[in-house]
C-alpha cells in the first residue's frame, strides 16, 4: 500500500528530515512512502530522491530554519575510529587509528606477533603498517576488502621488512559506535634461518595464514 503526500510544504514551519545510516540528512517533503520498504523525499530545488528503508536511520519532522536555503544530501563527515585486534594463528595483537569515509577508511597501525611453528624462531614482530579498508554495504552486516601494508621490525634485532596483509572480512555493527571485526587473510612476513655453513642468517618472506578477531569504537 502506497502513501502519497498530497501537500507539499503545506504545512508552514515544518519540514520531513530524514536521516541516513550513511551520515546524510536529506531536509524536505516525503511524496512517496511505501511501508517497510521505500521512500521519495522531494528537496527544496525539487529533486527527488529516493531510498530503500534499510538505508534510513530515522524520519522526523522539524522545523524549518528560518532562512530556508536549498538542501541537498550531504556527503558522509569523516568519523575517526579505533581498532583493536587480536591475531588467532600469531600469538599477538594489534591496533589501528583510523579514519572512515564511507565506503574507505585509512588508518595507521602497529601491534606485536610472536610466531611458533610457522616461523619457527618464536621471536617478536612489529609491524609498523598503514591500513585501508572498503566496505561493500553499510549495514548492520557489513563485508570489507582490506589491506595493511608496511614493515616489520625483529624484535631484538636490526633485521627488517615489508609487511603485508591482504584480508577480507566482515563487520557487526552493535550500535553507533561500537562494532565487531572478523577477518582471514594472509600475511608476509619476514623470516630467517641461520646458515651453519656461512654462519649468518639467510633472510626470506614467508606467507602465513591470518585471522583475526578485533573491536572497534568510532568517536
Amino acid at each position: 500500500m502506497i502513501l502519497s503526500s498530497t501537500n507539499l510544504f503545506s504545512q508552514e514551519g515544518y519540514e520531513d528530515v530524514v536521516y541516513l545510516k550513511n551520515g546524510s540528512i536529506i531536509h524536505g517533503i516525503i511524496i512517496e512512502q511505501v511501508p517497510n520498504v521505500s521512500i521519495k523525499v522531494q528537496t527544496y530545488d525539487k529533486n527527488v530522491f529516493f531510498y530503500k528503508i534499510e538505508e534510513v536511520e530515522k524520519i522526523t519532522k522539524e522545523l524549518k530554519p528560518s532562512d530556508v536555503k536549498q538542501k541537498l544530501p550531504r556527503k558522509t563527515n569523516p568519523k575517526r575510529g579505533i581498532t583493536i585486534q587480536a591475531n588467532l594463528i600469531a600469538v599477538g595483537a594489534s591496533a589501528v587509528v583510523s579514519y572512515l569515509i564511507y565506503p574507505v577508511s585509512i588508518g595507521i597501525g602497529t601491534g606485536l606477533n610472536v610466531f611458533y611453528g610457522i616461523l619457527y624462531d618464536g621471536k617478536g614482530y612489529v609491524p609498523i603498517f598503514i591500513d585501508s579498508k572498503v566496505y561493500f554495504t553499510n549495514t548492520k552486516v557489513s563485508p570489507f576488502l582490506a589491506c595493511e601494508f608496511g614493515t616489520t621490525l625483529k624484535s631484538g634485532e636490526n633485521e627488517k621488512g615489508l609487511h603485508i596483509n591482504p584480508h577480507i572480512g566482515i563487520k557487526l555493527r552493535h550500535s553507533d559506535h561500537l562494532a565487531f571485526n572478523f577477518s582471514a587473510g594472509v600475511a608476509w612476513e619476514l623470516a630467517g634461518d641461520w646458515d651453519d655453513y656461512l654462519e649468518h642468517y639467510d633472510y626470506y618472506y614467508k606467507a602465513i595464514p591470518d585471522v583475526k578477531l578485533g573491536v572497534s569504537y568510532k568517536f
